[in-house]
């Protein structure tokens, strides 16, 4: 197995200022592309190439522009360098905001976040540069700046989750060019791991990733995600694991490809 020269940090209320400052910019890019929104609609646009890291050399970053595979993605469009007169979802004249801070106010999540009962989360490092980050807490009782838990609880208890024996995987995001060496499942893997040794039952995460769930997965025995329901306001998918089946082995062996 390869070891890889990265190191994991906690998140404190102390350091929480490199999360924030790498936040944007890691959901700016591949897959998410929460760049800019249109203000009537709420359609997003993107104009942001995707990188990738070289695996085969570990050097460095290549381009690897994969604009064109996601304007066909529903909800986001290609923003063309000479701009927009119309917005392509609703036809009005486009007026665009940056996704954080205006639509979402990252700095307010990310804080609210660390105080949340059972939160657990990690930085991971190059040297002093935080490239990724992950982090969870216990389904609270008020909402949050991305998520309405109010009206969620309700929905958890319907299919049989208990909110206080439940871990939120909150946030997970690598900057493109780390991508595809093992990081993300890297820190996944140690959420899930502290959601199961935190006495947490089950283990649910919204997400319109579907490499997500592949990693997810793969730390429960292979057993598959049992999707719950729309989220109510974003309208992405809820899914749950049962702790029971976690993989502590299967955990173990990709935290250890960290050096």
């Amino acid at each position: 197995m390869v070891k890889l020269k990265f190191n994991i940090s906690p998140i404190t209320l102390q350091n929480q200022g490199k999360l924030i400052e790498i936040y944007k910019e890691v959901f700016s890019g591949h897959p998410w592309h929460e760049d800019k929104i249109c203000l009537v609609c709420k359609s997003q646009y993107t104009s942001n190439p995707c990188e990738r890291y070289d695996s085969n050399r570990l050097s460095g970053a290549i381009e690897n522009d994969c604009r064109e595979k996601y304007a066909i993605r529903e909800g986001i469009f290609l923003l063309p360098e000479n701009g927009l007169e119309k917005c392509f979802g609703c036809e009005q004249d486009l007026e665009l905001a940056d996704f954080y801070p205006d639509f979402v106010d990252h700095k307010k999540l990310i804080e609210e976040s660390t105080k949340k009962p059972g939160f657990f989360g990690v930085m991971i490092l190059d040297g002093e540069k935080t490239i990724g980050f992950t982090w969870g807490y216990q389904i609270p009782e008020k909402r949050t700046a991305s998520v309405n838990f109010p009206a969620v609880r309700p929905m958890l208890l319907e299919k049989g989750l208990i909110p206080e024996k439940t871990f939120y995987g909150a946030e997970t995001g690598v900057l493109d060019t780390y991508q595809n060496i093992g990081l993300g499942n890297a820190i996944v893997s140690k959420r899930v791991t502290a959601a199961k040794e935190g006495g947490f039952s089950y283990y649910v995460s919204r997400t319109i990733n579907p490499y997500m769930h592949l990693i997810t997965d793969a730390l429960f025995s292979g057993e598959k995600g049992k999707l719950l329901f729309k989220d109510p306001e974003r309208g992405s998918s809820w899914f749950s694991w049962n702790l029971e089946d976690f993989d502590p082995a299967q955990a173990k062996k990709r935290i250890e490809c960290l050096a």
